[in-house]
């Protein structure tokens, strides 16, 4: 004889169907929300990663600003201690003031602008001594800046030792480093113009191309702390490269 499946036992059935499938629905979601959040945290992770690395590429670059010329500058001072004393003593009063400011550095993320431009002045006065008439200095800061303003450390050096690096010293006669700084649309505005040698075919006119490390990590650390509100761009010419650094007020 035929069984017959009670209407009762049917619809049993069919709430069973349903119940399974909202529990492997729900199931699913949570597995997708815990994988969300897994990414979130490894995201995370990877951004805190970032600013440790660079937080140690900072210490790296401020303990190695001893190190490429310290020596250098002393064998400079020695052999102007007998021919030109004065000049000695200016160059031993600059490296003591960039060695004192580089060590307060070391111990903070922030320092006030007008701590970065004293350090940057330091810096170029024992470049100054050193080049001679090779180095012609234009320095220009407009009066309105806020020279309380907290920036990161180390900012402007770089980008000047880029400028002496790779276009001054190159040029048999030297050649003109203009640095501008001025308040613009609500940021801060460095330009930095110096002379150097003619653009070879490999180097990249428009400004994409990273000029030496210094460039790079400054621009890594503009990007870990103002993201799109700052900006460094780098224009060769024939006989001219400019830089331009912004960071918001």
């Amino acid at each position: 004889f035929p069984v017959t499946i009670p209407n009762d036992w049917s619809l049993l059935g069919i709430v069973l169907l349903v119940s399974l499938a909202m529990t492997a629905f729900y199931y699913l979601l949570d597995q997708k929300h815990q994988l969300q959040q897994q990414l979130m945290q490894t995201a995370l992770k990877q951004s805190e990663q970032e600013k440790q690395l660079l937080e140690q590429q900072l210490k790296l670059l401020q303990s190695q600003i001893e190190p490429h010329f310290l020596f250098n500058t002393l064998a400079n001072i020695q052999a102007l201690i007998r021919i030109e004393p004065q000049q000695a003593s200016q160059m031993l009063a600059a490296l003591t003031t960039l060695l004192r400011q580089s060590l307060d550095q070391t111990r903070t993320q922030l320092v006030p602008l007008a701590d970065e431009i004293s350090f940057s002045h330091a810096y170029l006065q024992i470049q100054q001594i050193r080049l001679g008439e090779r180095l012609q200095l234009d320095w220009q800061q407009s009066d309105d800046l806020p020279l309380h303003l907290q920036i990161p450390p180390v900012l402007l050096q770089p980008l000047i030792e880029n400028a002496l690096q790779h276009g001054i010293e190159p040029l048999r006669s030297g050649g003109q480093l203009q640095v501008r700084l001025f308040v613009e649309q609500q940021k801060l505005c460095c330009v930095l113009i110096n002379s150097m040698p003619p653009v070879s075919s490999g180097n990249v006119p428009d400004g994409r191309q990273n000029h030496g490390i210094g460039l790079s990590n400054t621009r890594a650390r503009l990007q870990q702390r103002y993201g799109a509100q700052s900006a460094l761009t780098l224009t060769l010419a024939d006989h001219q490269a400019i830089v331009r650094l912004e960071i918001p007020l």
